[in-house]
């Protein structure tokens, strides 16, 4: 069983981390639709997932990477999938944001950046959630995969 009071609590003691993390990955361009950026974010997710104990890789595809990776401490234990894209639209037109959109800002409580709700946010937070776990408990409680894709495959 695991002990989320723990884990909340190790969350809460890394709160500004998590949060200068999350603001640092935003401003980390990924626009599949111009080729911007798209490299290094995915070299980034690769990085980060195998830093954690996954068995992760580069998938080609007809458009670029897919993210893969998949961590398997418990075989007999059910397996969950995260599935996401890790590209923005373009932000066009920039002169109707109130600030840059690759300079994360954060106002009454809530960050605005192209990506932080769909879908760049949530997959980091998934991820800080998998990294908080295996930083109080030392594995996870399920057999996790994850893959994050392009939101619209484009000929590159």
């Amino acid at each position: 069983m695991v002990d989320l009071q723990s884990i909340f609590d190790l969350i809460d003691q890394n709160h500004q981390t998590y949060l200068d993390r999350l603001i640092g990955y935003l401003r980390m361009p990924s626009i599949s639709a111009e080729g911007v950026g798209m490299g290094e974010v995915a070299d980034y997710l690769l990085a980060w997932l195998s830093r954690l104990g996954f068995d992760a890789h580069l998938v080609k595809s007809p458009g670029w990477p897919f993210v893969y990776a998949a961590r398997c401490d418990q075989p007999e234990k059910p397996t969950v999938l995260l599935y996401g894209h890790y590209d923005v639209q373009p932000p066009d037109p920039l002169n109707a944001w109130a600030t840059p959109p690759f300079e994360p800002t954060v106002r009454d409580g809530r960050i605005y950046a192209r990506g932080a709700g769909d879908n760049k946010g949530q997959h980091f937070a998934q991820i800080l959630g998998i990294e908080a776990l295996l930083s109080s408990t030392g594995m996870l409680p399920c057999n996790v995969i994850v893959a994050y894709v392009e939101d619209h495959l484009t000929e590159v």
